[in-house]
């Protein structure tokens, strides 16, 4: 039963996210930052490899990551269908992977590691991991690749922390094998610190290592808490390096922006959130935008407050008769921690991709629970049994049919966007990435009405962000040839952010196409007094000359632009 059961997961799984190989990269969702206009990773030479282990680009520390990236380049060039098929079979690993974790573990909470039974749950938990909508995010966005490495690297780590525990003491090897395992996987995404937690919950139960019998404090759960040594130095490492990788992104909202009562509403939102996404995962977004103000009173929240401590009482008051509860959701909470508000990193107050390790609690209990009730039904009579095998393999296919739907709106940038509208049909960044990707494509008609959507949309309370966006319908004006239009958001741009570099360049430009050469000339020079733009640089030498200034001045600065 075990190999079939494998053999199932990795097939359906593969079946689900097969579509994904029609998918581009989406050029203006950081693919194009990573991959479109990066060269470094492009290969797994000394040089990549260099850059691989000291850069913290994007924000993040995976060098690991970017050796599967180099390595398919090597094997596709630029071509999207050999990164998606990558990441395809990564994620299928995983999910195989954690089928035979939930076999090691409901065998262990249920008394019956070998029961045909134990198998069957073991593979409802992978394939409710494995082909849920929430994945889509993580498989089928090739920037996303770290978490299907980091998901492999996680898994085989806590086989081989199995292994040592169930070969104790003769376990060295298979324990060091743990610690080496756990190290790729924060060398592939950091998110994974929380390992070292989730295995004392592990301890605690199923494995019952600590508490109970074993007691808390003796000499057997002292050296228990010992062997998490190596853990979490390894995590304490990943952490600073991730945090700094953070800090030099500069992507972190201030306290200014978000206080530290608003960054606890939106954990607990998240932690909210993310659970109702997994029982009713219909739709999704590849943004959830960060409010411009948060009104803590607001239902949703008061909800949210809610949810989390009544489900963090049910935990406490049910430790003895549940454990189980108690442990899914410390794993959970401690999964989600760096990533659900306290350090609010980026414009969203939720991510699909957040959920791809967290929310396997979740699975590996409805498998748990699969189990038992398959074992009972089948003691009453094959039909009852068969019926619950039924129904099991009815939510497979719907998860399955939602995710290939949802695999089909990360097909390209426009289609992405389009679909993230609408989801929510008043989220601004997300009109204005759809204006980005239709300007990309060539159709400045489509994208000025998605770019006065998102300036609608956009609360005026974030004026750096209304400007930006001011800024790219401005762009998009001047390519459809509406110059005063166009002059009219580059000056509205710049009433919002006087140190907007491209805006007086730009405006620079269209000045100059109108024949006010004396007003572009000085629009070129506030350009260049902000940051040397060669482009402002050429354009203002071009306005100067047809004026007959002299030239000194951007002589002077075509040299700075050759040094």
């Amino acid at each position: 039963m075990g190999r079939w059961g494998a053999a199932v997961v990795a097939l359906l799984t593969i079946v689900t996210f097969l579509p994904a190989l029609r998918n581009d990269f989406v050029g203006n969702f950081d693919d194009a930052k990573n991959f479109l206009t990066n060269p470094h990773y492009r290969g797994l030479g000394w040089t990549q490899i260099e850059w691989m282990f000291t850069t913290m680009h994007m924000g993040q520390y995976v060098p690991l990551t970017w050796i599967t990236l180099g390595l398919d380049y090597l094997l596709w060039g630029m071509n999207a269908a050999g990164y998606h098929l990558t990441s395809l079979l990564l994620h299928a690993v995983t999910a195989v992977l954690f089928y035979s974790v939930s076999r090691r573990l409901i065998g262990r909470a249920t008394g019956r590691p070998e029961a045909w039974a134990t198998a069957a749950g073991a593979a409802v938990a992978a394939l409710l991991f494995a082909v849920h909508p929430l994945r889509v995010e993580s498989v089928v966005w090739v920037t996303e690749r770290r978490d299907v490495v980091s998901g492999v690297f996680y898994m085989l780590a806590l086989l081989a922390w199995f292994r040592a525990v169930e070969r104790e003491p003769r376990s060295r090897p298979w324990y060091w094998a743990s610690v080496a395992l756990f190290a790729g996987a924060l060398l592939s995404k950091a998110l994974t610190v929380a390992l070292p937690v989730v295995l004392l919950v592990l301890d605690v139960y199923p494995l019952r290592r600590l508490g109970g019998a074993q007691g808390w404090w003796t000499p057997g759960a002292r050296r228990v808490y010992a062997e998490k040594a190596p853990f979490v130095a390894l995590a304490a490492v990943a952490a600073v390096i991730a945090l700094v990788a953070i800090v030099r992104l500069g992507n972190m909202a201030a306290l200014e922006r978000l206080s530290l009562s608003e960054r606890v509403g939106v954990s607990a939102f998240s932690l909210t959130f993310y659970l109702w996404k997994t029982l009713v995962p219909v739709g999704l977004s590849p943004l959830y935008e960060l409010p411009a103000r948060l009104d803590l009173a607001a239902p949703r929240y008061l909800q949210s407050f809610a949810v989390v401590g009544l489900t963090s009482a049910l935990g406490v008051v049910l430790r003895r008769r549940a454990p189980w509860l108690a442990g899914a959701w410390i794993v959970y909470v401690v999964t989600l921690l760096p990533v659900v508000g306290i350090l609010q990193n980026g414009p969203q107050i939720a991510a699909d991709r957040y959920t791809y390790l967290a929310c396997l609690p979740w699975a590996l209990l409805v498998g748990g629970a699969a189990a038992l009730a398959l074992r009972r039904a089948w003691a009453r009579g094959r039909e009852a049994a068969l019926a619950l095998a039924v129904a099991a393999v009815l939510l497979v296919v719907a998860l399955e049919a939602l995710s290939v739907n949802q695999t089909g709106a990360w097909r390209d940038a426009v289609t992405l966007w389009r679909h993230a509208v609408r989801v929510d049909p008043s989220n601004a960044l997300a009109y204005n990435n759809l204006g980005a990707a239709l300007l990309d494509a060539g159709r400045p008609d489509e994208a000025v009405d998605a770019f006065k959507k998102a300036v609608a949309w956009m609360p005026r309370s974030l004026p750096q962000t209304r400007a930006n966006i001011s800024f790219m319908l401005a762009t998009a004006l001047q390519q459809q040839g509406d110059l005063s239009g166009a002059e009219t958001r580059y000056r509205e741009t710049l009433a919002m952010d006087r140190y907007h570099a491209l805006a007086w360049n730009n405006l620079g430009t269209v000045l100059a196409i109108r024949g006010e050469f004396e007003e572009a000339l000085q629009a070129f020079r506030n350009s260049l007094a902000i940051t040397h733009n060669p482009e402002a640089c050429d354009n203002g030498r071009r306005a100067a000359k047809i004026l007959g200034r002299a030239l000194g001045e951007w002589e002077q600065c075509k040299a700075k632009r050759r040094t």
